[in-house]
């Protein structure tokens, strides 16, 4: 028998006789030789490690390309004041009708309520553009009062029936703008 082998079996019976946690030497080495010292171990936090990064990037990416600004194009016909006016107020909307995308679908009523009646309860944008813009605005303001109170019943079909009226008030609208045409 070896007489290091002798004295680690001496030493950790005389701890586990004194109560000591570290009955076992390899125990008293830090958690970081423990790792590096055992292969399988060593592996296991590198793949753990690359996934937490992978997840990680993913999301990032994910995150990224959802609040990517995505513009419509802008038409020849406007002038700069019509153009200031429009992003303004639009810009609001499309943030508004992404986050209530998210409520509807994830059946959040209670974001999907109050973010519907921030849509209902917005300022008509003056543009002077042409009298159908004006009426899909009040269209559109009395589909967002729509999906507000389907969202606060908490009726999940009548919700996505509302909000499915409210996303073609907003093609429409959007129409409008592009061509000058209904």
């Amino acid at each position: 028998m070896r007489a290091g082998a002798a004295r680690s079996r001496c030493r950790a019976a005389a701890n586990r006789r004194n109560g000591c946690a570290f009955a076992d030497p390899r125990a008293r080495r830090p958690l970081e030789r423990r790792l590096l010292y055992n292969r399988g171990m060593k592996k296991l936090l590198l793949l753990a490690c690359g996934v937490l990064l992978a997840v990680a990037l993913a999301e990032g990416v994910l995150l990224f390309r959802l609040r990517t600004a995505r513009r419509l194009a802008e038409p020849d016909h406007l002038t700069e004041a019509q153009r200031a006016a429009l992003k303004d107020g639009m810009g609001r909307h499309g943030d508004d009708m992404t986050d209530l995308m998210f409520a509807v679908v994830l059946l959040d009523h209670g974001t999907a309520a109050r973010t519907a009646d921030a849509l209902a309860a917005s300022p008509a944008v003056d543009t002077g553009l042409s009298k159908q813009f004006a009426t899909l605005q009040a269209e559109m303001k009395a589909r967002a009062a729509q999906v507000a109170a389907a969202a606060t019943a908490k009726d999940d079909a009548r919700l996505s029936e509302s909000y499915g009226r409210l996303a073609e008030s907003c093609v429409a609208c959007h129409r409008v703008y592009l061509h000058d045409q209904p």
